[in-house]
């Protein structure tokens, strides 16, 4: 039944992030040969903002909304979270939204799954741990980066699942329903750690290990699930280029290259957090904030002439790594753009804009290695802004060939550190820092 779940979740995933794909594709390129299409912003914004308020949903609840459902013994996923991301992701779109898609692609692989998974009457703590393979298919499915989804998946939502005395007494106790491969749920909910008072600290450890790495194998299993179905259905992910080695005499430059994209990942934080405390501290509902930040950005991007620095920004991506040179100001437009947009409710997610970020940073800076630093500055900014290092390094390695390994893991780990405890994912807890 474990296997058979797992499978359920994988295809479902890559399904919906075909789904989401394809329309993204179709929508995108509507709006690239339309940019006239950006004086909507205003529009779409009240739109998203009025329509999560009469649906009687939280601003940035999306991904957020995952952690809390890991988190917590009682709430369960709402089933709304995967349609509203949709939609919301393809309106943001049309109208040229700098916003990104994983969000999207983890919300609706998730909410899609766990509806599934409840028509098959799975009890609801057995769908939240289904929850971490689920991620990883949406993860995998919208990237192409199946070993890194897993990864993802795992200190997103397998720490978030840890963050609560729940989640760690749901997780202990699931050990013998993993073991024996029963998801039917005999039970009604798992017992309780705390009603076996002579568990010891050492025995819930050796509960918890095993369990983990099951949980890990069944993200990567998911996690690839999802990916061969997505290019079953024809479609492709970013080509990226072998960037080729560094040499060892560089160490120095990788150096203060981590601590830049460490110090653009929590100025992306701390931007974003102080963007979505304006309504609050200056008034105003959040509907009137996301009309006038559309109109300001559509504004700035049609009279500024940055009509590139709009929407995924893919081509601007792809010029990084190929070892065209960006201008030195062009990290910082899109952060300014991304963070204006996201911290006012548009929809989407922040991922591939931290590609874009990291990537024309290392572009701007590289010089004859360019293309290297651009594919480190991508996955350096990436990982210590969403605290995922390690899913940083392997999606480095998946996406340039092992020649990155070294300085993607100097790179990561310096940024992560000196990014500090900030997340983009707010509720989501620090890897590897103190609390």
């Amino acid at each position: 039944m474990w296997l058979w779940a797992l499978s359920v979740v994988g295809i479902i995933g890559g399904l919906s992030s075909s789904l989401f794909l394809g329309t993204l594709e179709v929508v995108t390129a509507r709006y690239e040969h339309n940019t006239w299409l950006i004086w909507l912003l205003p529009v779409v914004g009240l739109i998203l903002a009025t329509g999560r308020r009469r649906l009687g949903l939280v601003p940035f609840s999306g991904t957020s909304h995952l952690v809390r459902v890991l988190e917590s013994e009682s709430e369960e996923c709402d089933w709304r979270v995967g349609p509203v991301a949709l939609g919301g992701t393809l309106l943001s779109h049309f109208a040229g939204a700098s916003v990104g898609r994983e969000g999207t692609g983890v919300q609706i692989s998730a909410s899609f799954s766990d509806t599934f998974l409840r028509l098959l009457d799975f009890p609801a703590w057995t769908r939240q741990l289904l929850l971490v393979p689920a991620v990883a298919a949406g993860f995998a499915g919208v990237f192409g980066v199946p070993w890194a989804g897993a990864a993802f998946a795992l200190e997103f939502a397998g720490v978030a699942a840890l963050g609560g005395m729940a989640g760690r007494q749901r997780l202990w106790a699931s050990s013998d329903t993993i073991y024996s491969g029963d998801t039917s749920g005999s039970s009604a909910s798992p017992r309780s750690v705390t009603s076996e008072p002579f568990v010891t600290r050492r025995d819930r450890v050796k509960q918890l290990v095993p369990v983990m790495l099951l949980l890990g194998a069944g993200a990567a299993a998911a996690a690839w699930v999802s990916h061969t179905t997505v290019l079953a259905t024809g479609l492709t992910h970013l080509i990226t280029p072998d960037v080729g080695p560094i040499p060892i005499g560089q160490g120095i430059r990788v150096v203060v290259f981590g601590l830049a994209t460490g110090l653009v990942a929590r100025m992306f934080v701390a931007a974003q957090r102080g963007i979505r405390a304006l309504p609050t501290r200056l008034g105003g509902g959040p509907e009137l904030w996301s009309a006038w930040v559309g109109l300001l950005v559509a504004g700035v991007v049609i009279l500024g002439g940055l009509v590139a620095y709009s929407g995924l920004s893919i081509e601007m991506l792809a010029d990084a790594l190929h070892g065209d040179q960006s201008p030195p100001w062009a990290w910082l437009i899109k952060l300014t753009l991304t963070v204006l947009l996201i911290g006012t409710g548009y929809v989407g997610g922040e991922v591939t804009p931290l590609f874009v970020i990291g990537a024309t940073l290392g572009a701007a800076s590289g010089g004859e290695f360019g293309p290297a630093l651009a594919a480190l500055g991508m996955v350096g900014v990436f990982g210590a802004a969403a605290n995922t290092p390690i899913a940083a390094v392997i999606l480095a390695v998946e996406l340039f060939g092992w020649n990155v390994l070294g300085p993607a893991v100097v790179v990561v780990g310096i940024a992560s550190v000196v990014s500090g405890k900030g997340s983009i994912y707010r509720e989501a807890p620090a890897v590897g820092r103190g609390q």
